[in-house]
């Protein structure tokens, strides 16, 4: 991650205006560490909120920085708010937070893509969302093939 990246995401924070939104960049201003972690739990953040950072989260490059945690757990993000996390969030995360988020088997199978493609994730926790029986179902063959995932539902 560069600067700019960081500098990016600290604006978007700001824009984006919730208390914890701009608490979060607040916070990446002062941080030093080369591990980032967002957590926007309980932010107010709708699908809107979701794809304005998920356009600046594409642009990510993993250079001396690294993403450890994403959390948007407990705000109303939807399918279509997972549909935009699906196709922004890095591949090279370690922890994911969707816990009461709203999002459906839509939602989900957008998720599974994204699941498919990662290589580090060690935990996800979407307890509390409104997947069908089917679905989870899916999610418990998925975790199969991803013995190092912890998936809390």
């Amino acid at each position: 991650m560069n600067k700019d990246f960081k500098s990016r995401l600290i604006t978007t924070l700001k824009e984006v205006g919730t208390n914890v939104c701009i608490d979060s960049a607040l916070k990446l201003e002062k941080d030093d560490s080369n591990i980032l972690k967002l957590e926007l739990r309980n932010a107010d953040l709708d699908e809107n909120h979701l794809k304005k950072i998920g356009d600046t989260l594409t642009s990510f490059e993993n250079e001396e920085y690294s993403f450890k945690t994403l959390s948007f757990s407990y705000n109303h993000i939807g399918d279509k708010g997972a549909e935009y996390l699906s196709k922004s969030m890095p591949l090279e995360l370690v922890e994911l937070g969707l816990v009461g988020c709203s999002i459906t088997d839509a939602g989900g199978r957008e998720l599974l893509k994204w699941l498919n493609k990662t290589k580090n994730l060690k935990l996800l926790c979407i307890e509390n969302n409104k997947f069908s029986k089917n679905f989870l179902s899916e999610l418990s063959t998925f975790l199969k093939s991803k013995t190092n995932l912890c998936l809390v539902i």
